[in-house]
């Protein structure tokens, strides 16, 4: 009989010792809901890892992931094996450095739709194409750039631990896709915040130039700016950017992106959660205006 932690007896593979709470996947059968998570599981399968994966989806559905712990730069989790003590998984994706966040960010920035989209706690479908401009990606293109181990005796990469650990991850992904930036370096909130602080720089400027006149800007030379004191008594004449200005009936594809970047609100008097209210009417409101301009 061999000792406990063994994979193996007598010749045939030995099954995990049981695991009481752990994270079992909740799909019951296609994994990944979201296009994030789907592509991520795409990915693996992608490397040609063949049975491991099929060991690893196994463990994950039987629920012998222990715990999953996602920090920046890293995912800590523990899986139960054979053996009395579970295994210790790291996984630790290629981080962006400084640099490489700032050219996110900005790249991120300049997308309207795609920072908003963020800013609601949404996963904006068109988010890898943005990174791809500053060349850089979300998801991982190579195996290698998963960096993985595991306390486990097997010396296959990656074993059946972390096997299970990539799939339980993948459904967090479903549930929270920011968990996917924080394994590149960044929490949600310094994410968000890092945004919400370089569009706070935009409008500043754009707000500061806007009170200017054109033709004083040119007259004036640089930037022209003048203190706001001086600028009062022409302050609600339309300069000649109005003529400039056009305006669109559409609606938008994310006409609840500003309340739902309150996060949740509680409950209302009948029980629902406010900021979904909220949002619901959002999108009435706006689908109601848009039919309005569009047929008069």
């Amino acid at each position: 009989m061999n000792p406990p932690g063994s994979e193996t007896r007598l010749g045939a593979v030995a099954r995990p010792l049981p695991a009481a709470g752990g994270v079992a996947l909740q799909a019951a059968d296609d994994l990944g809901r979201t296009w994030w998570s789907r592509r991520f599981i795409d990915l693996l399968e992608s490397f040609g890892l063949g049975s491991r994966l099929d060991r690893g989806r196994e463990y994950a559905r039987a629920g012998q992931v222990l715990e999953l712990d996602v920090e920046p730069g890293i995912a800590l989790a523990k899986v139960q094996g054979t053996r009395f003590t579970p295994y210790r998984v790291r996984i630790r994706p290629s981080a962006f450095s400084e640099h490489q966040w700032r050219r996110a960010e900005k790249a991120i920035a300049a997308r309207a739709l795609t920072l908003a989209r963020l800013l609601a706690g949404e996963m904006p479908d068109d988010i890898e194409d943005v990174l791809a401009e500053a060349k850089l990606s979300l998801l991982p293109h190579a195996y290698g750039e998963l960096r993985a181990s595991c306390d486990c005796p097997d010396e296959a990469n990656p074993c059946k631990h972390t096997a299970a650990v990539y799939y339980v991850l993948a459904e967090r992904f479903d549930t929270d896709p920011f968990a996917l930036f924080t394994l590149r370096g960044r929490t949600r909130e310094e994410l968000l915040g890092a945004l919400r602080a370089r569009r706070a720089r935009a409008t500043g400027k754009s707000a500061l130039r806007s009170a200017v006149p054109v033709s004083e800007r040119e007259a004036g030379g640089g930037d022209g700016a003048r203190p706001l004191p001086d600028l009062v008594d022409r302050f609600w004449r339309a300069g000649p950017e109005l003529a400039e200005l056009h305006v669109s009936p559409l609606a938008g594809e994310s006409p609840d992106a500003l309340v739902r970047r309150l996060g949740p609100l509680g409950p209302g008097a009948g029980g629902d959660e406010v900021a979904e209210v909220l949002a619901a009417a959002y999108r009435r409101l706006a689908a109601a205006a848009e039919r309005r301009a569009l047929t008069g």
